[in-house]
């Protein structure tokens, strides 16, 4: 699939559309659906968004939704994709409503039964949150709530989906976390890993470090992807208990994504 911009980032699937984002030299990022993934030919491809700051997606099988994060207007907007559950494959573009930064896209209004079930597209404010989101952090979707990292301070917060409002701070200081729901999180910090329900902490030696967002492991395990080629492995609900496990020969040879 031929795409335009450097480099194609935030590669997300949802029903039978593929997700990107792509940054171009004058910094501006766009967001990009390619069409029909089970079509031949190949899928079209086509902008959907466009802005300086876009967050990284998330997507909720469950709902039909993607979700991601843009600043414009001087404010932080939560930007939702719904596809409806009966849409059609291949049944067009996105429709684009209520916001001046998307693709206005013209239809066929005589084919109901395609326009109807296409996915639409709209943008919230978001209340109360300051216009600063870390667009290299991935959100995470949890009952109906996102966890956002923001540059002031790393601090994490808790926004609703559903009132398009910040909740409540959570953590300062995050540099990377993973959350299966509130009550199975794992954060990184300058420290070292963090484990907020049972309030463990266990702290890098001098020269450990880590390169990318822990993750959790069938509601068992936190697993770590750590500098120095290893992958650790904790017990969530004892993260006392923990191994690791040499991924590559050489310690000069980082663990950069874990999956």
């Amino acid at each position: 699939i031929g795409t335009k911009g450097i480099p194609a980032r935030s590669l997300t699937v949802l029903s039978d559309r593929l997700y990107f984002q792509s940054v171009f030299k004058n910094s501006a990022r766009e967001v990009f659906t390619a069409n029909g993934l089970n079509r031949k030919p190949m899928p079209t491809v086509n902008r959907v968004f466009r802005g300086d700051h876009l967050g990284n997606f998330v997507a909720d099988p469950d709902s039909g939704q993607l979700f991601f994060f843009s600043v414009h207007d001087s404010g932080l907007h939560l930007n939702t994709i719904s596809h409806p559950f009966d849409a059609v494959p291949n049944s067009g573009n996105i429709q684009s409503i209520h916001n001046k930064h998307f693709n206005h896209n013209k239809y066929n209004k005589h084919n109901n039964d395609i326009f109807d079930k296409t996915p639409e597209m709209q943008s919230d404010r978001v209340q109360d949150a300051p216009a600063d989101i870390w667009e290299h952090q991935s959100p995470v979707l949890v009952n109906g709530k996102l966890l956002a990292v923001f540059r002031g301070n790393s601090r994490m917060g808790c926004i609703d989906i559903r009132h398009k409002r910040l909740e409540r701070w959570l953590f300062d200081n995050v540099k990377q976390f993973s959350a299966a729901n509130l009550n199975q999180m794992v954060i990184i910090d300058a420290t070292g890993v963090y484990f907020p329900v049972t309030n463990h902490r266990d702290r890098f030696v001098p020269g450990e470090n880590t390169m990318c967002p822990p993750i959790i492991l069938d509601n068992k395990a936190a697993v770590m992807g750590m500098q120095d080629g290893k992958l650790r492995f904790y017990h969530l609900h004892n993260p006392s208990i923990q191994s690791e496990f040499r991924v590559f020969d050489s310690a000069g040879d980082p663990v950069t994504a874990v999956a």
